[in-house]
C-alpha cells in the first residue's frame, strides 16, 4: 500500500509518539503527531511496511479487544510499537480506537535469541502469594514482562493483560482497555452496555484471575491512579492485580502499597543467579566458562552453590568494620586522621564460572 502523502513517513522518534483515534471504519478523526501539525490519513504517520499490521491491529481493537504489537521491517532500522485501545459508547458498545504508536531499536538477532531463561524461584514466589497486589519495578531490559509472561504459562487462571500508554492517563480509556481485556481473558463478547471493572471483576461465578497493568509508570493522573486504588480494593479472594514500572510508582498506588499485602519485586529480585547466566548463556551457543566468564561480588554463600560455583570478589568485611570503629574512637578522642579515604585490599575467589586464573581454584 502507498502513502496519499508526498512524503513517506518516517518512525517517530524513540522520545516521541504519534496518537491517531480511528472510527470503524478506521477514517481518522483525531490526530497529534508531534512531527507534523495535522494528519490526513493513517498513512500519513505509519510507515508503508507497518501499515497493513496496523490496520489489522485497529480491527482487532474495533472488536473490543486491546492490542499490543510490535511490528519489525525486514530490512534494517526501527521497529513500530503499535497499541490499539478500543473507545466505548455510554450503552457500551466500541465506537472508535486509539492507535499510539511509538518507535522501538530494532532487534539483533543471534543464535537462541528467543530462548527465554526460567525464573523458577520468582515463579514459586508469584505462584504462592497471598498478596493480593503485586509490583514488578525495574528498568527497561530486566525482564519484567517476560517473567510475568512465564508466569501466565504457569499460572491456571486466566491472565488478563493490558499495556498502557500515556493515553491511558485518562480514566475512561484506562477503564475500556482495562474491561476489554478481562472480557478477553474471560472470553465473553464486548456487546452491550459494559460492567464497570470492579462489578465485572466480582460478577457471579467470576474465576480466580490475574490483571496485569504493564508499563503502569505512565499513570500520573489522579483520576486514574484513583481506579487503580479502587480495583486493587476490591479484588475477590484468589484474584491478583499487577503493576509492572520502569520507576517508581505514586501518588494513589503508593498510597494503596502502604494499605494492602504487596509483593515488591525489584531489580535486585530480577538480576539472574549465576545458574540462570549459564543457562541464558548455553542457550545461546556459549558455553560457561569456555566460551564466558561469570564473575560475582561479596562472595555470598550462594556462590558456592550456584552451578557452576561463582568465581567472586571478596571483601575484608570484618577489617573493614574494626577499622571503621577504630577511626570513629580516634575522632572521638580529637586525634588527627592522616586520610579520610583508606582502602583494603579485596580477594579474588576463583571457581569453575571463569577459565583458570590461579594454578588452582578455591
Amino acid at each position: 500500500m502507498q502513502p496519499t502523502s508526498p512524503h513517506l513517513p518516517e518512525v517517530v522518534s524513540a522520545r516521541e509518539e504519534s496518537l491517531v483515534v480511528l472510527d470503524s471504519r478506521l477514517r481518522v478523526l483525531h490526530a497529534r503527531d508531534r512531527r507534523r501539525d495535522a494528519v490526513a490519513a493513517l498513512e500519513d504517520v505509519v510507515p508503508p511496511w507497518a501499515v497493513l499490521q496496523v490496520q489489522e491491529a485497529a480491527r482487532r481493537s474495533l472488536a473490543g479487544t486491546q492490542e499490543a504489537v510490535l511490528v519489525e521491517t525486514n530490512g534494517p532500522g526501527a521497529a513500530l510499537a503499535v497499541t490499539a485501545s478500543p473507545v466505548h459508547s455510554h450503552e457500551g458498545d466500541v465506537v472508535a480506537t486509539i492507535v499510539v504508536l511509538r518507535q522501538e531499536p530494532a532487534a539483533i538477532s543471534a543464535p537462541g535469541a528467543d530462548a527465554d531463561v526460567p525464573r523458577r524461584a520468582l515463579l514459586l514466589s508469584l505462584g504462592r502469594t497471598a498478596a493480593p497486589v503485586v509490583v514488578v519495578r525495574a528498568p527497561s531490559g530486566y525482564g519484567k514482562t517476560t517473567l510475568l509472561r512465564q508466569w501466565d504459562a504457569s499460572d491456571p487462571r486466566p491472565f488478563a493483560w493490558a499495556t498502557l500508554g500515556p493515553e491511558h492517563d485518562d480514566p475512561e480509556v484506562l477503564s475500556g482497555t482495562i474491561a476489554a481485556a478481562l472480557a478477553a481473558a474471560a472470553g465473553m463478547p464486548r456487546k452491550g452496555r459494559r460492567l464497570g471493572v470492579e462489578a465485572f471483576l466480582a460478577r457471579e461465578g467470576a474465576p480466580s484471575q490475574v490483571l496485569v497493568l504493564d508499563d503502569a509508570h505512565h499513570l500520573t493522573a489522579g483520576g486514574a491512579l484513583g481506579m487503580v486504588e479502587r480495583i486493587a480494593g476490591d479484588l475477590p479472594e484468589g484474584s491478583r492485580m499487577v503493576l509492572a514500572s520502569r520507576r517508581e510508582l505514586d501518588g494513589a498506588v503508593a498510597r494503596l502499597i502502604r494499605s494492602v499485602p504487596v509483593l515488591h519485586i525489584g531489580p535486585e529480585d530480577l538480576c539472574m543467579s549465576a545458574s540462570e547466566g549459564r543457562a541464558l548463556f548455553e542457550a545461546r551457543g556459549l558455553r560457561v566458562p569456555d566460551d564466558v566468564s561469570i564473575v560475582g561480588f561479596d562472595d555470598l554463600p550462594e556462590a558456592r552453590w550456584s552451578s557452576p560455583p561463582l568465581t567472586t570478589v571478596r571483601q575484608p568485611l570484618s577489617e573493614m568494620g574494626a577499622l571503621a570503629a577504630r577511626t570513629v574512637l580516634r575522632l572521638a578522642q580529637g586525634e588527627r586522621i592522616e586520610s579520610m579515604r583508606l582502602e583494603l585490599a579485596t580477594e579474588l575467589v576463583v571457581r569453575d564460572s571463569t577459565t583458570a586464573l590461579v594454578s588452582s581454584p578455591v
